[in-house]
């Protein structure tokens, strides 16, 4: 069966700093981004590509839809994996709340310094274009306490913390030479994936 990969972003980026990868994969993974974790019509296998806040919201919304609980349930498809890129990683009763690189205006939340923080390691002109794309995320919505994390059943992110996340859920660590974006940067690198697509 065919597993189609679930692009969860992080705030602020949207889908077009996946646009590359996507070029990528496309040729051999159907892609879909997270508006919902749902198995497709035509209940492929899914892998989630979870980045920034995505590796917190993408195991939170998986409960049920694993390939084992679908299966128990007499249907087919279902999360087979989760790929963590520069991702966050909770376990339940953990509180998401205020982060020191959330800048709050009013009802929206931007990046603190993104230049520093989002695209250190890209050439100035690049990480102008990049900043100009970046889109404001509600304030609401973004607290409370989490759940249920499906993975049990960079300067944002610093590489020991990415390598603690990893070492919490037991993941294969696949190390590149990039900063927080590094699906812009190294876009061939992140879709070879370090062979886990087909879980």
């Amino acid at each position: 069966m065919e597993s189609t990969i679930r692009i969860i972003p992080g705030l602020w980026e949207g889908r077009a700093p996946f646009a590359q990868l996507e070029t990528l994969l496309s040729p051999t993974y159907p892609i879909a981004y997270a508006h919902s974790l749902q198995p497709a019509k035509d209940e492929n296998e899914v892998v989630i590509f979870a980045h920034s806040i995505g590796g917190v919201l993408g195991p939170v919304a998986m409960e049920g839809l694993s390939l084992k609980e679908r299966k128990e349930r007499g249907r087919k498809g279902g999360v087979i994996g989760i790929f963590f890129l520069a991702a966050g990683i909770a376990t339940e009763g953990v509180r998401i709340g205020g982060m020191p690189f959330y800048d709050i205006q009013g009802g929206s939340m931007y990046c603190t310094n993104p230049l520093s923080s989002l695209f250190n390691d890209f050439p100035p002109a690049l990480a102008k274009t990049w900043l100009e794309n970046l889109q404001p995320q509600p304030v609401e919505g973004w607290d409370g306490e989490i759940k249920y994390c499906g993975w049990r059943h960079d300067q944002v992110l610093t590489r020991g913390m990415q390598e603690g996340f990893a070492e919490l859920v037991g993941s294969m660590v696949v190390r590149c030479e990039a900063g927080y974006m590094a699906m812009l940067v190294l876009s061939e690198v992140v879709a070879g994936g370090g062979g886990c697509w087909g879980v």
